[in-house]
């Protein structure tokens, strides 16, 4: 989808959300102060963003000899197409969409009546497209910052890491206030909980003003 410039591709790809579990696993964990639930959602995580921008990369390099060398008629030219490009220039509105994913998300998963709303959820946080155009940016050597002020492979990691950030953190929150927490004894004795949180709270913060600025 990403290489035939096809939006259509693309959203139907966004149904397939990986990601998306873990990541509300771990805003779950947050809440709870269940630290080995939190390491476990966090490795599960890493394995799928490694997949997905190895694969992605693998992709493109095939892409590349078969155009190039074979001279295959795969793609009309090796280069990034304007979805591509659009996700290579994260502003503070996608910090938004973050956030109210990561919300939309965890709250469906309390509600049985709205299970169905996390394929929504999922791609309106959009985490795999990002890495993909990422992976064949690298495999296309694609580095330098455009005129318009896109950023490849930085542009759509620094939206991933937004995403994944935000949804963290809003994930966490409603499910705190839907009920699902630690009892005060253990809440007392997971201080790491609040103390990550916050972390979580100042790395989405930082990454906002850097998308803020010109």
């Amino acid at each position: 989808g990403l290489l035939q410039n096809s939006a259509a591709v693309i959203i139907g790809a966004m149904l397939i959300a990986p990601l998306m579990t873990p990541i509300v696993g771990a805003g779950m964990a947050l809440s709870l102060g269940n630290r080995p639930l939190f390491q476990s959602a966090l490795l599960t995580v890493s394995i799928g963003f490694v997949g997905a921008l190895t694969a992605s990369t693998l992709f493109g390099l095939l892409v590349r000899l078969l155009h190039q060398v074979l001279g295959l008629d795969v793609v009309p030219e090796i280069g990034s197409t304007p979805e591509m490009w659009a996700r290579c220039r994260p502003s503070p509105l996608d910090f938004c969409v973050g956030l109210v994913g990561g919300i939309a998300a965890s709250y469906s998963q309390t509600r049985r009546h709205l299970s169905s709303a996390l394929a929504g959820a999922a791609i309106a946080a959009a985490l795999v497209p990002p890495i993909a155009t990422a992976g064949l940016q690298i495999a296309f050597g694609q580095w330098d910052r455009q005129p318009s002020g896109e950023m490849p492979v930085i542009g759509p990691l620094l939206l991933v890491s937004v995403n994944v950030l935000t949804i963290m953190v809003g994930s966490s929150f409603i499910l705190w206030a839907r009920g699902i927490r630690a009892d005060r004894k253990l809440a007392a004795k997971a201080k790491w909980a609040p103390r990550m949180t916050a972390l979580l709270l100042l790395l989405s913060l930082l990454a906002l003003v850097f998308m803020a600025l010109p």
